[in-house]
């Protein structure tokens, strides 16, 4: 069986690739046997070599010995789908003559398509893997964990700050029914808030801004219980036809 020398150079370059990460910044860097768009994966540690948790996908491109370059083509699809990664996916373009690495991190921007239909992707010769990579690796990664943790925090800043102007409006018209709704859908925020302080834990970054979305919600559904009290619902809509119990329960998880 052959060994194509496009295979060798390949295989060549991630064995490369793989080692930099080691042995310049002591990261696990986990190369995967299948093709599937990303050839490895970048742990990130913290200063204590502690794993984050968090990860940078690595789509490896190899020259040849004798045509180093700083671009290379790829696929509208490929380009689509390292968009679509929740993990920011960096492309690495190594070096064999040279022994060195450029580093193109793959972002929303529009990249140059050729007459062929293929995009161009241009490297800085300026962005060269060494010690400081880490750094560039650890903030990208922390800026998508981030992004994941504001998806599911979005929604719970919105609800609390809904809960509260609808309750400016009661003022002037109170509508039991729609308090019932808002009281309802605190479920759904504080799932929404669970899911996003997991993400925070599991990711070690972003428990600040949980828990400031925590007491914006705390209060928002505070002063909602407040309000159902002083119109005594419990006693007036907890029937089956409006809060069918629900309301008693709301004001005992207040208590």
């Amino acid at each position: 069986m052959k060994y194509p020398v496009n295979t060798s150079i390949g295989n060549a370059g991630e064995f490369f690739f793989a080692y930099q990460i080691a042995s310049v910044l002591g990261w696990p860097c986990r190369l995967f046997d299948i093709d599937i768009g990303i050839d490895a994966q970048v742990e990130i540690l913290d200063a204590d070599r502690t794993s984050t948790g968090r990860f940078v996908a690595i789509q490896i491109k190899t020259t040849s010995l004798a045509n180093s370059k700083t671009s290379v083509y790829v696929s509208k699809d490929q380009v689509d789908y390292w968009k679509a990664q929740e993990l920011p996916v960096f492309v690495a373009l190594v070096d064999l003559k040279t022994s060195s690495t450029l580093l193109h991190r793959i972002t929303n921007k529009a990249y140059p398509v050729t007459n062929g239909g293929d995009v161009r992707i241009d490297f800085d010769p300026n962005h060269g893997f060494d010690a400081t990579s880490g750094a560039t690796f650890a903030a990208a990664s922390s800026e998508a964990a981030l992004d994941a943790i504001e998806k599911y925090l979005a929604p719970v800043r919105q609800g609390a700050k809904q809960i509260q102007a609808d309750l400016i409006r009661f003022e002037q018209s109170p509508d039991p029914e729609r308090t019932i709704d808002l009281m309802i859908c605190r479920y759904a925020l504080k799932a929404d808030l669970d899911r996003a302080e997991t993400l925070s834990h599991n990711l070690k970054i972003g428990a600040d801004e949980c828990f400031k979305v925590q007491e914006q919600l705390d209060d928002a559904l505070k002063e909602l219980g407040r309000r159902m009290q002083a119109w005594k619902m419990d006693r007036d809509y907890d029937d089956q036809r409006f809060g069918d119990g629900e309301i008693r329960k709301f004001m005992d998880e207040l208590r």
